[in-house]
């Protein structure tokens, strides 16, 4: 069995705050862009469903 220090324990810690906080951070900044997609393909909805 392979044993893990204190140190190993730290660091995959830290690693796995660094890779949530990153897909966190992309996931914020393509927020708005996500956002004007949405409005977008509604509008286009909403004019062909009234033609």
């Amino acid at each position: 069995m392979i044993s893990i220090t204190e140190w190993q324990k730290i660091g995959v810690g830290i690693t796995g705050f660094g890779i949530f906080f990153i897909l966190f951070g992309t996931l914020l900044y393509f927020d708005s862009v996500l956002l004007a997609f949405g409005n977008l393909f509604r509008r286009l909805q909403g004019t062909s469903s009234m033609v």
